[in-house]
C-alpha cells in the first residue's frame, strides 16, 4: 500500500511555520508557496537550507499571482522553482491525496 501524498501550502514567511511543515513533509510530498508564504523566495538561501536539511529532494511550487502581487517577479529565481498559474495550482490540489495549509 502506497503513503499518503502531500501537497503542503506554505501561507505565512513565519519560520516557526515553515519548521512545523518541515517537520512533518515526506518523500513524495510537495510545497506550495502562496500568500504571505511567496515572501521566502526572498530569503532563498535561508530556505534553501532548510530544504537541505531533510534528507530527500522536495518539489518547490510557488504561486504566480502571489509573486506578481508582491512584486518578486522573476528575480527570485530559486533553482528547481515551479510557479503556477491559477490552473496548474487547482490540477496540483486535485493530483495529491490531502491538502495541507500552514499559517
Amino acid at each position: 500500500m502506497s503513503r499518503i501524498r502531500y501537497l503542503h501550502q506554505v501561507l505565512s514567511d513565519d519560520p516557526r511555520v515553515l519548521a512545523d511543515c518541515l517537520h512533518s513533509t515526506r518523500r513524495g510530498d510537495e510545497l506550495l508557496l502562496a500568500d504571505e508564504g511567496v515572501q521566502w523566495l526572498v530569503r532563498a538561501d535561508e530556505l534553501s537550507g532548510r530544504l537541505a536539511e531533510l534528507d530527500f529532494p522536495v518539489v518547490l511550487n510557488a504561486l504566480e499571482t502571489d509573486v506578481a502581487a508582491r512584486g518578486l517577479g522573476y528575480t527570485t529565481a530559486f533553482g528547481g522553482l515551479k510557479l503556477l498559474d491559477d490552473i496548474q495550482w487547482v490540477k496540483k490540489v486535485c493530483h495529491f491525496d490531502q491538502v495541507l495549509s500552514w499559517k
